[in-house]
């Protein structure tokens, strides 16, 4: 387009040069002149084209004439291309003056293009057809054809459109839009398949494959092939323009519509009834989709705008009215619509529908403007062939029994030679029944129930029949007998047609309550709360039903949501609500919540009785949230209260219960006698006097108790229940560490009920008492007692006696002695067995019995007993083999000792190894031990004097005077302790050689 223009630009230039040139030599002549205008006009310099044709018409005279005509021609034809006002009127005047010129075609040609550049396509169509098909069939004027053909297409000529378009279609560059035009023209046509094999493969102009796609989508509708042209819709809704999208809106809206797939036709039906050109039916099968979709409420906003439309509309309107309020419960809206319906002619099979729903629902609501049996009567006689005649005579035998025409309704029957069939019988039982249940005579009504159930059980008035059957037991207080027929009605093949869902799960909620059946009622009045809109008191009481039943289930997080739900948006703050979510909140443990609703209850029920229940709930929750101050404050107020008044005894017995868990018993005493007094012979007065006597027997006061409780003149303790006052109160000093005091106590009890309930528990636990209170010596008497008297527990006791006589004087007491040695006789229990045996081998060690402490040493001691006993095991038979004089078995075992042995054993031991060294001559291995036991056991001398002298030995042994004598000398000085010892160092002292002589042997 550049080059182009860059070649024109050049070719003006050459022009102006070339004039120039020529005026200089000589003036242009007229033919000169009109080729200049005529290379100007066809580079579409249509102004200076026009300019030099105006000059050369003005300035010479000399044209011939046909030379005239034509610059004339050429003239209006720049002038109008150029965009001139009045041009087209000019040429076209021109024309007319001018009918058979030369070029005639040529102008009609640029009127034609004129008119299709200004969108006049009526006009431009004409003009291109006075041009002529001979004309315009050259290559030279394709692009003419095109808008020849697309001017036809506009207008909706299609007969004449098709032979411009068909002639592009055997032109290979105008095939895509021939092919484009041609398929639109079948499509206008109501040719789809033809059109849409135009459309089969992809143009090469992108915008064309857009726009046959975006008509593909109607063409797939008008087809039906409804699941085609959603998908092709969808594809191309992203692509398309706003104005087109409204289009495809309808498409999808409808197609959706048309599938039966309402939910998702909703989006697109719903913007199409917001456009400028939407028509009733749109509205209508917008309506109608919220209704498929239980969107009732919506249905009915719709579809109420339409009801004034045009006959088929608006009798379709009413109907589905009627059928959305029947849904809504709204039954009063409803036999209006279906009664409006009825109304219209259109469509005779509605209006049948309508007038049956209409005459129905007059029956049961009854109807202020019309006589409802007449209204039955014109029906059966309208429409005597209705599939629904037989339910209209049961409604007319019906409103004979409804407004006792007996007679009417006998001879109705008698109209059948075999008598009333099992319809009309079932309908009559069910009709008495009705009536028994308008009396509250709730047997009958279900006797009579049972009996229309029996005529026809898979009928529709046979499930009727079950469903009131059932509301007559619940009304009878028989709920397992109305479960039972709930269970039968759930599997009954017309329940749907019979009652409705929401009736159904009424019911069975109230019959699982009933019953107990929590879940299942949970389940029930979930179903009611979910899908009934109606803001009624049959929604509140499913909620409360609901809340009951989680509550009842032990649901209590439910639960609590159904009561707040009742509180917060049914506006239900009565107390009980209140209190229930509270009490769920408190199984929660929730306590903050559960006293923030009670505190809220007390503030709005103030000043009235049930003010009085919150408060001393909230004084509850205070107390379980560990907020002892604040319930005492909140509980206050109750106790202040006259004594009449409701939940004052019982908050006095809390606030007691405070004071004593506070340790402040006397406050807590003197609120219990209060109440004793003051609420005689009640639950609440013998819960106080428990307290007391608590209180009582916690200090150990028991006589004070039984002198208080004298004056109350209602209750007197017998003896058995004093003994276990008694032995509480002791046994409450005990737990509380008390034992000096438990002690006395339990000694009193035994000196009071020697034959008492608890005397050998009292006797063991004085035991226990005197032993921690460090009374040993009579805690073993105690214990002594016991193993003679007590035979469930005479080992447990000896065991205890033995344990505290070797505490407390080690094995020096004979009695102990006995009492193990007893005990070895008859304990059983390996345990207890081994304790008995290694504490008598402690005895035999420490009266150094080593033949008897081996005997015991040989006994296998189990874990129970404490870790030394190896050591002990290893040293009494070390002991015995020392005193059999082997050495190699005592070193052996001393040895083995030597690494964990303490005290005076190590002591000994270290002596005994340091002993058997020296007498094999090993002076070296004597004297290390000797010096262990001086650093390790320096603590006792009797043993370290024995080592030294030893030590001196084997200096003496190796010739070594001078160490040998002093360590004599140390002896001598220091350990005048053992003379024995200090006798044998002074006499080896006076053996050592003077000076001179010679050493004396060892």
């Amino acid at each position: 387009m550049a080059l182009k223009r860059f070649n024109q630009l050049i070719y003006l230039l050459l022009c102006f040069f070339y004039t120039l040139s020529v005026s200089a030599q000589q003036q242009p002549t007229s033919f000169q002149l009109h080729q200049d205008a005529l290379r100007y006009y066809e580079l579409g310099q249509w102004g200076a084209a026009a300019q030099l044709w105006s000059d050369l018409l003005t300035d010479h005279q000399s044209l011939d004439f046909l030379s005239q005509q034509n610059m004339e021609r050429y003239y209006h034809q720049a002038a109008l291309l150029q965009g001139r006002a009045g041009a087209e009127s000019n040429l076209l005047q021109w024309l007319t003056e001018h009918p058979n010129v030369p070029g005639t075609q040529e102008s009609l040609l640029v009127l034609a293009d004129y008119a299709f550049g200004q969108g006049d396509y009526t006009q431009s169509a004409v003009r291109y057809k006075q041009v002529g098909s001979d004309f315009l069939h050259r290559p030279a004027y394709f692009k003419q054809v095109y808008q020849q053909g697309f001017s036809l297409v506009a207008i909706e000529n299609f007969s004449e459109a098709i032979i411009s378009w068909r002639y592009l279609f055997d032109q290979e560059s105008w095939k895509d839009s021939a092919r484009f035009y041609l398929g639109y023209i079948a499509y206008r046509t109501d040719s789809w398949e033809e059109a849409l094999n135009y459309w089969s493969h992809p143009f090469v102009d992108a915008s064309l494959n857009q726009r046959s796609e975006y008509l593909k989508t109607d063409v797939y509708f008008r087809m039906k092939e409804y699941s085609k042209a959603i998908s092709v819709a969808q594809e191309l809704y992203a692509q398309v323009s706003s104005s087109q999208k409204a289009s495809l809106d309808h498409i999808l809206g409808q197609c959706y519509f048309e599938l039966g797939q309402y939910s998702q036709s909703i989006p697109y039906l719903s913007k199409t009834v917001t456009q400028e050109h939407n028509t009733p039916t749109d509205q209508f099968r917008l309506g109608y989709a919220y209704a498929q979709s239980d969107s009732h409420d919506l249905a009915v906003e719709v579809l109420n705008k339409i009801t004034d439309a045009s006959p088929d509309v608006a009798q379709s309107a009413w109907y589905q009215l009627g059928q959305s309020y029947l849904v809504l419960a709204k039954n009063t809206e409803a036999r209006q619509a279906f009664g409006q319906a009825s109304k219209i002619d259109f469509s005779l099979p509605l209006k049948e529908q309508a007038w049956a729903a209409y005459a129905q629902l007059s029956v049961d609501l009854g109807n202020p403007t019309e006589d409802v049996l007449l209204l039955v009567n014109e029906f059966i006689k309208t429409f005597p062939k209705s599939t629904r005649i037989a339910e209209l005579e049961l409604l007319q035998l019906k409103l004979y029994v409804q407004r006792g025409m007996w007679e009417a309704a006998d001879q109705w029957i008698d109209q059948y030679p075999k008598g009333a069939p099992a319809q009309e019988m079932q309908y009559l039982m069910y009709a008495k029944g009705y009536q028994a249940y308008q009396k509250e005579q709730w047997s009958q009504a279900a006797d009579f129930w049972k009996k229309a159930y029996d005529w026809l059980p898979k009928s529709l008035w046979g499930a009727k029949s079950l469903y009131w059957s059932a509301e007559s037991f619940l009304a009878n207080s028989s709920g397992n007998s109305a479960w039972l027929l709930v269970q039968q009605l759930e599997k009954h093949p017309l329940k749907n047609q019979a009652v409705s869902e929401e009736n159904q799960q009424y019911q069975k909620g109230y019959a699982a309550f009933s019953t107990e059946r929590w879940k299942a009622a949970v389940e029930a009045f979930s179903w009611i709360t979910n899908h009934r809109q109606s803001n009624d008191y049959r929604q509140t009481d499913a909620w409360n039903r609901l809340a009951d039943a989680y509550w009842m289930n032990k649901n209590y997080a439910q639960a609590a949501k159904a009561y707040t739900h009742l509180r917060e948006v049914r506006r239900d703050r009565s107390l009980e609500v209140g209190l229930q979510l509270a009490r769920c909140y408190g199984l929660l443990g929730q306590l903050a919540q559960q006293a923030s609703v009670l505190e809220g209850l007390v503030r709005e029920h103030n000043g009235t009785a049930s003010s009085f229940e919150a408060r001393f709930e909230w004084g509850q929750s205070l107390i379980l949230a560990g907020k002892s101050k604040e319930a005492k404050d909140v509980l206050d107020v109750l106790i202040k209260q006259p004594t009449a008044t409701p939940y004052r005894s019982q908050a006095m017995m809390r606030q007691s219960l405070l004071h004593y868990n506070d340790s402040n018993t006397e406050s807590a005493l003197m609120l219990v006698q209060k109440i004793a007094q003051e609420y005689p012979r009640t639950q609440v007065a013998m819960e106080a006097i428990g307290l007391a006597k608590r209180i009582y027997i916690d200090q150990t006061n028991v006589e004070a108790y039984t002198e208080w409780v004298a004056t109350l003149g209602y209750v007197h303790p017998e003896v058995q229940e004093l003994d276990q006052a008694s032995y509480d109160a002791a046994s409450s000093a005990m737990a509380k560490q008390k034992y000096a005091e438990a002690a006395r106590a339990f000694s009193d009890y035994l000196k009071r009920y020697p034959q008492g309930m608890y005397v050998k528990s009292a006797a063991w636990s004085l035991a226990q008492a005197l032993e921690k209170s460090g009374a040993l010596e009579n805690a073993m008497e105690v214990y002594y007692r016991i193993s003679q008297e007590d035979a469930e527990r005479n080992e447990q006791a000896l065991t205890k006696y033995a344990a505290l006589g070797i505490e407390r004087f080690g094995y020096s007491n004979p009695q102990v002695i006995e009492a193990l040695e007893r005990m070895d006789q008859w304990v059983k229990d390996a345990d207890q067995t081994s304790w008995v045996k290694y504490h008598l081998l402690r005895w035999s060690i420490d009266q150094k019995d080593w033949i008897k402490a081996v005997q015991y040493a040989d006994f296998p001691f189990t874990k129970k007993v404490p870790e030394r006993v190896e050591q002990d095991v290893l040293w009494a038979r070390a002991q015995v083999a020392l005193a059999d004089k082997n050495d190699l078995e005592a070193e052996k075992l001393l040895s083995q000792l030597s690494a964990k042995w303490i005290g005076e054993v190590g002591a000994e031991g270290t002596y005994h190894l340091a002993r058997i060294a020296h007498q094999r001559g090993d002076w070296i291995a004597s004297n290390q031990w000797i010096e262990k036991q001086s650093l390790a056991f320096s603590d006792f001398p009797y043993w370290s004097a024995q080592g030294l002298l030893l030590m001196a030995d084997n200096f003496k042994a190796q010739g070594d005077w001078f160490q040998a004598s002093f360590i004599w000398k140390s002896i001598v000085a220091h350990y005048i302790d053992f003379p024995v010892l200090v006798e044998r160092a002074q006499a080896a002292l006076d053996q050592m050689p003077v000076e001179g002589d010679e050493p004396l042997n060892n």
